[in-house]
């Protein structure tokens, strides 16, 4: 890829977050989508997985780049770290969930799962840390997420039971904040 594309490709995400349908994404929420072709299924997915995993993308990047592309990057960034809160712990945690919380919109546009709890996910590691990486946290708030990652951990005593035998022994951390410690 050039150095010529690369700000094309700003240009575009910048106008996918700016164009992006209200009802379903928030401003400076990135469009996404759930999609199954076989059931000829596709439904909005407002989540801040993929917003938050382009604004740390991006950043990355941003000083590489000419004058223009840094200042929407910026403007990106700015506007998706809004949203951050919408998707943060519903109990006031400095965790984050891959839907919603505030309201909880878990499977939000589809059918039949949003009406189950069983598919409300819980908080998770990978929406918490992009989101760590791309905003401000305290020295203490970034203390506190390492030691719940740690409760999250096979702990250095555990094995993980639900890969192959040969990878059990691994030091990992669960994908899931779960109600569960594991």
């Amino acid at each position: 890829m050039s150095k010529i594309e690369i700000p094309l490709i700003i240009d575009k995400i910048a106008k996918l977050q700016h164009t992006a349908d209200r009802r379903y994404f928030p401003e400076g929420v990135l469009p996404s989508y759930r999609e199954n072709a076989f059931l000829f299924y596709r439904r909005p997915d407002t989540n801040i997985f993929f917003t938050a995993i382009t604004v740390f993308t991006l950043n990355q990047i941003k000083q590489y780049l000419p004058e223009k592309s840094q200042k929407q990057i910026g403007e990106i960034s700015e506007k998706a770290i809004r949203n951050y809160p919408l998707f943060q712990n519903k109990d006031g945690l400095k965790t984050y969930n891959f839907f919603r919380t505030k309201p909880s919109r878990h499977f939000p546009n589809g059918y039949l799962f949003k009406h189950f709890e069983h598919f409300r996910i819980p908080d998770d590691i990978d929406d918490t840390a992009f989101i760590y990486l791309t905003s401000a946290h305290s020295k203490e708030d970034a203390e506190w997420l390492q030691q719940k990652l740690i409760l999250h951990s096979n702990n250095y005593r555990r094995t993980i039971n639900n890969t192959f035998p040969h990878y059990k022994s691994l030091k990992a951390y669960s994908t899931w904040f779960g109600k569960h410690v594991h």
